[in-house]
């Protein structure tokens, strides 16, 4: 199980966070984001600022500092078995990542119903194909592509939304 976190405000995501901590504290990861507007590219959304993925529980003091919008994954994962390398990296930390498009997942996919090492790598590349109606599971994401940030779910995942909040 996992659990996906996501707001502006400081307040709201530390209550997201503990209301979600049951689901998993065996890693996690903060991404946060910066607002930019009219920048020389012509740039205007949501850009990444800083991305922490460590083993183990949050903790909290990570979120301090300042951005204006921040992601936080607390996993115990159920992908397949890691070996050292994997580890080291953090592989199998959230989000999963393409160029500079990340998700987050929140869900399972059935066992042999998903190619490779990682459901979420996996879920990725169907988000990306849009084939999300070869998708055998369950699943509750957040992607960031093209500095948009989306939010979707299958009909038997949960997800909750209350403005800029996401649970």
């Amino acid at each position: 199980m996992c659990s996906i976190s996501a707001s502006k405000d400081k307040e709201v995501l530390l209550k997201l966070i503990e209301l979600n901590r049951y689901r998993g504290e065996e890693s996690h990861s903060v991404t946060t984001y910066l607002h930019q507007e009219d920048c020389e590219e012509g740039c205007d959304g949501f850009h990444l600022k800083t991305q922490l993925k460590q083993y183990g529980p949050l903790n909290v003091e990570s979120l301090d500092g300042e951005w204006d919008y921040c992601v936080v994954h607390q996993q115990a994962p159920t992908s397949k078995e890691v070996n050292n390398t994997d580890l080291a990296t953090g592989r199998f930390i959230h989000p999963a990542q393409k160029e500079k498009s990340y998700l987050w997942h929140n869900g399972i996919i059935k066992e042999g119903k998903f190619e490779g090492d990682w459901d979420t790598e996996w879920l990725f590349d169907q988000t990306l194909n849009e084939s999300l109606s070869e998708v055998d599971g369950t699943f509750a994401c957040m992607l960031n592509h093209d500095n948009d940030m989306f939010i979707f779910r299958n009909e038997i995942s949960p997800l909750f939304k209350d403005g800029s909040s996401f649970s």
